[in-house]
Formats: structure tokens, sequence, C-alpha cells
């Protein structure tokens, strides 16, 4: 079990959430600066927890260098993801 998905990150936010930017793309807020792979670090920790998965589980597969990645989500369903991600949502 196993899909791909896209989304945006925003490196360097004064703090780490979640929201919807449309009705399916995802943004997610991350606290690390772009330098060094520390925000892509801090995504794939970030979305594991989220998800209730390993980081393992969680793989960039496209856009390390960007702010769109292409994420290989392992160990859960695009249902549950979805799912999860909407319980996560920054309402505000």
């Amino acid at each position: 079990m196993g899909f791909r998905t896209a989304l945006k990150v925003q490196p360097s936010a004064s703090s780490r959430r979640i929201r919807f930017i449309s009705d399916k793309t995802v943004k997610v807020y991350l606290n690390s600066p772009p330098e060094k792979g520390r925000a892509n670090r801090e995504l794939v920790k970030y979305l594991s927890g989220v998800l209730g998965v390993a980081k393992s589980s969680v793989r960039i597969v496209s856009g390390r260098t960007g702010k769109t990645k292409t994420l290989r989500i392992e160990g859960i369903s695009e249902k549950d993801f979805l799912s999860k991600i909407n319980r996560a949502v920054d309402r505000t």
C-alpha cells in the first residue's frame, strides 16, 4: 500500500502547521530554513508524526530544492492520509 501526493512547503515559517490553500492543495509551513536539507528533514519528521507512520515511510521523490514536493507515502491509504491531514489542518 502506498501512493504519491504533491504539496507545497513554506520553510522558515513562524509556526509549523498545515493548511489547504485550495480544494485539494495542501501547504505545510515549517520552521526550518531551506538550507542543507533542513526543511526537507523537518517535513518528513512532521508528516510522519501527523500520519502515524515511520519516517522511512515518507519519502520526497521530487522537488527536493523547490517549494512544490512530490512525496511517496507508504503504510497508509490515500483515504486515511486525507482524513489525518484534515484533522491536522490549521483552520485559523
